[in-house]
């Protein structure tokens, strides 16, 4: 009797015992479920809850498995995969890692697997039992590709049951009783205060704002901000805004010598270039044609004039009249052959440079009434020619400074005052642009017709930001279709 009474007690002592270690562990498995669940608590974004999740569930799978000297430390990993409706969810953490994962041949496979445990809506076991091996060819999949024979998928579900997210646990070796019913206890806690995470989850424009006020305590911030501060001091400095537009060299007189008549060209006396005196000879029209038309009209002037005189002679008034009107008419053309004779020399009207009309090689050609064939400009004053682009028009007046700078001459500077505007814009140069004039005197000729350069010129006053913003701004405006 002795002897059972002993074995009883022993054995009541060992239930005792087993009944203690897993009252303790169920307590140890409890503080650490509330300590994961306290750390995701404090995380900002849903994200960075699924890297807690992630990285503090391998930290205490890899504790207890060391505690039962399972040597799953080491291939042991955490996949944490948010729900987001999808059917193929998306890796978002995983153990040990610094940042959101890549996609990988590997992270494929565990979001494929995790996918098929969501489709089961319960939780997935690999290796499992032959009856079950159909539903889980993902996990079958994963295991043979990456080395990982043990896979468990637990779904986490908030008090209302829907789903929230989805933890894998791969190792190399099994994991203990301890570690499964351990993870099989976090869907949901964990689904649970994931939910919280979520509805508490700034938005995007909350983040970027938390963010910058974060960023902004920082001392590169607070310097940044001062140089901002500094620049935006100096952008409110007034300045005069200058316009710029592109220029020519223009003669501020003109004058042009034509054929007076439809003639042919004998001389051409002058090339551009040359300098020409007032009432020079500058080329000279062939009279041949005109001499022998002025003889015939000299013939038939006598002949009409004897026939006129022998309708007098008869008292033939009827004729006698007709007769007289085409002497009359002989006679003046007499007198315009005459004239054209005697001006077959074309001349200079003015004092000045030839800037056009090279006419050597086109001696003998026909001439008609009215071409020109030279072109005279003095250069002692010239105008410049601006061409103001559209958008600055409302800034332009007559009386503004203007500073000249020309290609042939880049180290040299002209200043003039807007003499005047044109009132219709122009096409220049596929633009369309406003003219306006500067008289500039020339005295040693060192300027030349045609010159090209640019120009800078002086109008309101603005702040040093709108000089240099408002032409992007209206551009940006334009492009958004205002």
């Amino acid at each position: 009797m002795d002897a059972v009474a002993t074995d009883l007690i022993d054995i009541e002592r060992r239930d005792a015992n087993q009944e203690a270690i897993r009252l303790y562990q169920l307590a140890h498995d409890t503080a650490a479920l509330n300590e994961i669940g306290s750390r995701i608590k404090n995380s900002q974004t849903s994200q960075a809850c699924c890297q807690q999740i992630a990285n503090r569930l391998h930290e205490y799978i890899a504790d207890l498995q060391n505690q039962q000297n399972q040597p799953a430390a080491d291939g042991l990993e955490i996949y944490v995969a948010l729900a987001d409706g999808n059917a193929q969810p998306q890796v978002t953490a995983i153990s040990q890692a610094d940042s959101p994962p890549n996609k990988s041949p590997l992270v494929e496979s565990v979001a494929a697997a995790i996918g098929e445990c969501l489709c089961r809506q319960g939780n997935a076991v690999w290796p499992t039992e032959t009856n079950d091996r159909h539903a889980l060819r993902c996990h079958r999949r994963l295991s043979e590709q990456h080395s990982r024979p043990n896979l468990m998928t637990i779904p986490l579900h908030d008090g209302e049951g829907k789903l929230q997210a989805a933890v894998m646990v791969a190792c190399q070796s099994e994991l203990t009783l301890r570690a499964r019913r351990f993870c099989f206890s976090l869907a949901e806690s964990l689904g649970s205060t994931l939910a919280l995470v979520k509805r508490a989850e700034q938005n995007r424009l909350q983040r970027f704002l938390s963010m910058t006020c974060e960023s902004l305590r920082t001392r590169k911030a607070k310097i940044a901000m001062q140089l901002a501060g500094v620049i935006f001091l100096i952008g409110l400095v007034p300045l005069p805004y200058r316009i710029p537009a592109d220029c020519e060299v223009q003669p501020a007189t003109r004058r042009f010598v034509c054929s007076p008549f439809d003639s042919q060209l004998k001389n051409c006396l002058v090339e551009p270039g040359d300098f020409v005196a007032a009432n020079e000879i500058v080329a000279r029209l062939d009279e041949r044609e005109m001499r022998m038309e002025l003889s015939e009209v000299e013939a038939e002037f006598h002949r009409s004039s004897r026939e006129l005189d022998g309708y007098v002679a008869a008292h033939e008034s009827g004729l006698a009249r007709l007769a007289q009107l085409e002497t009359d008419k002989l006679q003046a053309r007499h007198q315009l052959l005459n004239h054209r004779t005697e001006n077959l020399e074309l001349r200079s009207p003015i004092d000045g440079m030839v800037i056009s009309g090279d006419l050597k090689k086109a001696e003998g050609m026909p001439l008609e009434t009215g071409q020109t064939l030279f072109e005279i400009a003095p250069l002692q004053q010239l105008i410049i020619e601006l061409l103001v682009p559209e958008d600055d028009i409302r800034y332009l007046k007559t009386g503004l400074d203007v500073s000249i700078r020309l290609d042939a001459f880049p180290f040299a500077r002209w200043c003039g005052i807007i003499d005047r505007i044109h009132p219709a814009a122009e096409i220049r140069n596929d633009d369309n642009v406003f003219v306006a004039t500067v008289l500039l005197e020339n005295p040693n000729g060192k300027l030349r017709p045609g010159m090209q350069g640019s120009a800078k010129i002086t109008s309101v006053w603005r702040p040093i930001s709108w000089n240099v913003l408002h032409k992007p701004a209206i551009r940006c405006l334009r492009w958004l279709g205002w």
